[in-house]
C-alpha cells in the first residue's frame, strides 16, 4: 500500500497512460513532423524512467547501482540513437556495434571523471 502512494509509482502510471493515449490516437502517416519528434521524445523519456526505476529496484541486490543515474542516461542515449537510425532506415550492424562501444566509453569516461574530481 505504501508503494501506491509514492510519487514514482504515479509518474510511471502517468507515463504509461500518456504513451497509450499519444500513440493510440495519432496516425504516423498523417501527423505533422513535430508530433513525430514529440513521440520520439516521449519514447526516450519513458525508456529512461523505466530503466531508472529498474536500476533502483536492482540496487536492493547490487548496492553500487544505487547512485548511477548516468548508467540509465547513457543506455537511453544509445538506444535513442539506434532508434533514430532505424526509423530513417540507416541502421547497420556496424553502426550498432560502434554506438554500443561509444556509449560504453562515454559511460566509463563520465564515471572516471566524476570519481577523479572528488576529493
Amino acid at each position: 500500500m505504501k508503494n501506491i502512494r509514492s510519487r514514482p509509482f504515479w509518474l510511471t502510471i502517468g507515463l504509461i497512460i500518456t504513451d497509450a493515449l499519444f500513440f493510440g490516437l495519432t496516425n504516423p502517416v498523417k501527423v505533422a513532423s513535430i508530433l513525430l519528434i514529440a513521440g520520439f521524445a516521449l519514447v526516450l523519456l519513458t525508456m529512461y524512467w523505466l530503466l531508472y526505476n529498474l536500476q533502483r529496484l536492482s540496487a536492493l541486490y547490487v548496492p553500487w547501482l544505487a547512485g548511477q543515474k548516468q548508467l540509465s542516461l547513457t543506455v537511453v542515449i544509445g538506444l535513442g540513437v539506434l532508434l533514430a537510425l532505424q526509423s530513417v532506415g540507416q541502421l547497420t550492424s556496424r553502426d550498432s556495434l560502434l554506438i554500443t562501444l561509444a556509449a560504453s566509453v562515454l559511460y566509463a569516461y563520465s564515471v572516471y571523471g566524476k570519481r577523479s574530481a572528488s576529493p
